[in-house]
């Protein structure tokens, strides 16, 4: 496969990967046997997905999860799922080279406290993937971040719905 074809495959390798990670992290249930098409749809809608949509969030926790991730080169939009403990978790990616992205998990507690963590993933057929983990500390970015992200959400209570 050539350079051109895997970059142009990349965001596409993202969206599955964080999808795939995410459903890994929640789990997705063992399929039933389909019976009536009305009524599983109506129990989706009740029993809800762990995907959260903009309608989900306060406006304010939008813009200082944007301006932090902005500035730290992830893009956005972000993917954005609900814990068990009704805390919210913002899945984000950058790119750093053709064969390698970078991917940041914040957490956000409903006390609004905030962690985050970053972790680098490579592209299959790089030299990145043998050496450059060894030498990535993503520590100190990603607790600047969260600092960055908590410092503005006590600025503004009650940001988390």
């Amino acid at each position: 496969m050539s350079k051109a074809m895997m970059r142009d495959l990349c965001p596409h390798f993202a969206i599955i990967t964080a999808t795939a990670l995410i459903l890994a992290a929640t789990g997705c249930g063992t399929p039933r046997q389909a019976g009536n098409r009305e009524t599983s749809l109506a129990e989706g809608k009740q029993r809800g997905t762990p995907f959260l949509g903009r309608e989900d969030y306060s406006e304010r926790l939008g813009l200082v999860m944007r301006e932090a991730l902005w500035n730290h080169t992830f893009l956005i939009p972000w993917v954005l799922v609900r814990g068990s403990d009704a805390s919210l978790w913002f899945v984000a990616e950058r790119y750093r080279s053709e064969y390698r992205f970078d991917r940041i998990y914040v957490h956000v507690t409903t006390d609004e406290k905030v962690t985050a963590n970053i972790t680098p993933y490579q592209f299959i057929g790089s030299d990145w993937a043998i050496l450059g983990r060894l030498a990535a500390d993503f520590r100190p970015e990603a607790e600047s971040i969260a600092g960055e992200i908590a410092k503005k959400l006590t600025d503004h209570r009650g940001v988390i719905r």
